[in-house]
């Protein structure tokens, strides 16, 4: 059989992936000048604010206010979400943005597998079980550039990883989509013939096919939030040995001018591991009682938002353990009204650090179970309380609220 199947007129088959990475790429791409338009609104507030403008985050022209407007309402609309009331339950479905988005993934994977081909023909379905296998094969990369803390596609969109999770784990379940098309449509053309039994049992492709795809099923499953949840650190090892057995089932599965897919992630893993390793050093080679200086570099903090500053109200609402989320942004408010208060009024360039904040009106909630909580950020805010007061009288329009209600 060869891979090479297929109408003269269609794409030639390895150059399907291609067409699925142009139109991911293309996706990053846009979602990269969405960025960096929010980069230079940031620096263009935050200078703005630093002159003396009193309403810095106000769209001062009718090209600023619709680009706003636009903004404003792609962002309620890709926020809303459907739910349904159900006895004592609220059953809620994802918002329409990540609903949007999942499923313009999924349709243009679907037409990638199954354009152009004779989906019910008795001597075309190898045709379309090859072309769904490449197409599949093509997601790969992609489902690890979005599991990594140090991830490419969060730097340039500027989505911090824990909120590309979820896609992460929706775009493995649309690989397992294809993937089974992929299996199904071979079992449907060996089926004719009563040939199933014999080419898993003699053909090492189709039993090597076959294990991938069964190690696929078990990530996705294991994925789920009540296994994930069960025990998180047991899921996060098991999970990293599974996907190591898949993509080894996955490139002794297919042919040698497709094993790129595959090399690409043990490369990205490669080049974001190996400098942990690379500046490694064993303690033992340092004798007791001496005592030597050294340069270290300490991973993390992972995550980001987009500056808080920058926005002329802000609302923090936190619970229990969740304040230690939401104080870090107070402080960090606070901290840009300190610069403000001391900065003097010289120019500086605007692609200098930008110092000082937006923010005019912030309000602080933490909610609690009891007042035995309050002792675990009590000084901290009462510190927060006495620097306000302190800046309150160099700036005299800024307002700060903050409130402990006990449920």
């Amino acid at each position: 059989m060869s891979m090479g199947m297929g109408s003269a007129a269609l794409p030639k088959l390895y150059d399907f992936p291609k067409i699925y990475w142009a139109v991911v790429g293309s996706a990053i791409g846009v979602a990269t000048l969405v960025n960096l338009y929010n980069h230079i609104l940031c620096r263009q507030r935050l200078s703005a604010a630093k002159s003396g403008t009193r309403t810095p985050a106000k769209p001062s022209s009718w090209l600023t206010l619709g680009v706003a407007t636009v903004y404003a309402l792609t962002r309620e609309a890709s926020n809303y979400s459907l739910y349904i009331p159900f006895k004592k339950r609220v059953f809620r479905f994802p918002s329409v943005g990540r609903a949007s988005l999942v499923l313009a993934n999924a349709v243009t994977l679907i037409v990638l597998c199954l354009y152009g081909l004779d989906l019910t023909g008795r001597f075309t379905k190898e045709d379309v079980a090859f072309r769904c296998g490449v197409v599949t094969l093509g997601q790969v990369p992609l489902i690890f550039l979005l599991a990594g803390k140090n991830n490419i596609v969060g730097y340039l969109s500027g989505v911090s990883y824990e909120r590309l999770n979820w896609l992460h784990r929706w775009c493995a379940r649309t690989m397992l989509l294809t993937a089974t098309i992929h299996m199904g449509y071979f079992f449907a053309s060996w089926d004719q013939y009563k040939y199933i039994p014999y080419k898993l049992k003699n053909d090492e492709l189709a039993w090597k096919g076959l294990a991938a795809w069964s190690v696929l099923v078990w990530i996705v499953l294991s994925s789920m939030t009540p296994i994930r949840g069960w025990n998180y650190e047991l899921f996060v090892v098991q999970h990293l040995v599974s996907f190591g057995v898949f993509l080894g089932f996955v490139y002794i599965h297919i042919p040698k001018d497709t094993k790129g897919y595959v090399w690409v992630p043990v490369a990205l893993f490669l080049f974001d591991r190996g400098r942990f390793f690379k500046h490694a050093e064993k303690s033992s080679g340092l004798s007791d009682g001496t005592s030597k200086t050294k340069t270290v570099t300490i991973e993390g903090p992972y995550g980001a938002l987009r500056p808080l500053r920058q926005f002329d109200s802000v609302v923090l609402l936190a619970g229990s353990t969740g304040a230690t989320f939401t104080l870090p942004l107070l402080r960090d408010i606070l901290h840009g009204w300190r610069e403000t208060s001391t900065s003097n009024s010289s120019s500086r360039s605007f692609f200098s650090r930008q110092t000082g904040a937006v923010a005019r009106h912030v309000r602080f909630v933490w909610v609690v179970k009891s007042r035995g909580q309050l002792s675990w950020f009590g000084a901290h805010l009462s510190s927060i309380a006495a620097d306000f007061e302190i800046l309150q009288d160099r700036l005299r329009d800024v307002k700060l609220e903050m409130g402990v209600p006990e449920t």
